[in-house]
């Protein structure tokens, strides 16, 4: 059953070999949140559904390297918040996670990361420079869409299927050398991209993937053998 720490509702999760916690909700008042490695001796490896959803009151949340999972809007709708590091300890980052964090300028994505599911960071308008660390090996689609604010992205997944479709700030962005494709319509409504340049480690383009964006100026890479229709779809180039 559920339990009560001051600030902190929480239940033990027998899902693992051993028992730990998962915080299920927040009853405190504090702005600057600091969330606990652990509660009565049990690590805390979870930040449940719906944990912190709609606080607008809170600017700022430590989650500590104990957290290994942030399940699905944990922080969704939380528009006070700046600033987000997630600590190296976190595995994967699951739907609408911090959907609509509007106030979010920084965001810091730990080293053990693996999988941003769709929608984790939509609608992070205020966001400006982003970097999606090397570990991360599956981006679902919309996981970034619509965060307008968005100046400068550097991506290594393998993988891009609609992640950051409608970023109309996106002025520049590199690929990493694990880049394999550019999924559907990854980069689409994207019209503040004017140029983009393909590296060689990138094989295929999907359908859409640059469409309606404001490209003027395309370099491919020599090992492109695939470029589906209306890859650039209503570009000016």
């Amino acid at each position: 059953g559920f339990e009560y720490d001051v600030d902190y509702v929480y239940f033990y999760d027998d899902d693992r070999s051993e028992e730990t916690i998962k915080i299920t909700g927040y009853t405190g008042s504090n702005t600057n949140v600091v969330i606990p490695s652990s509660i009565d001796g049990k690590k805390v490896t979870s930040i449940d559904s719906s944990a912190f959803y709609n606080n607008a009151g809170i600017s700022s949340v430590t989650i500590p390297d104990s957290v290994e999972t942030i399940y699905d809007k944990a922080f969704a709708g939380c528009t006070g918040l700046t600033g987000i590091i997630i600590p190296d300890s976190v595995k994967k980052i699951y739907y609408s996670a911090f959907e609509g964090c509007a106030g979010i300028t920084s965001l810091s994505i730990g080293s053990g990361v693996t999988s941003i599911d769709n929608y984790a960071f939509s609608g992070c308008v205020g966001l400006r420079d982003l970097t999606i660390p090397e570990n991360v090996t599956s981006i679902a689609y919309n996981a970034f869409e619509g965060c307008t604010g968005l100046r400068a992205l550097t991506v290594n997944c393998p993988n891009l299927d609609t992640a950051f479709s409608g970023c109309t700030g996106l002025t520049r962005v590199t690929f990493g050398d694990n880049v394999k494709s550019i999924g559907y319509c990854a980069f689409a409504g994207c019209t503040g991209l004017k140029t983009i340049s393909i590296p060689d480690n990138i094989t295929s383009i999907a359908d859409g993937a640059f469409r309606n964006t404001g490209l003027t100026s395309i370099t491919l890479g020599k090992n492109i053998t695939k470029i589906a229709s209306e890859t650039f779809c209503g570009c000016k180039y």
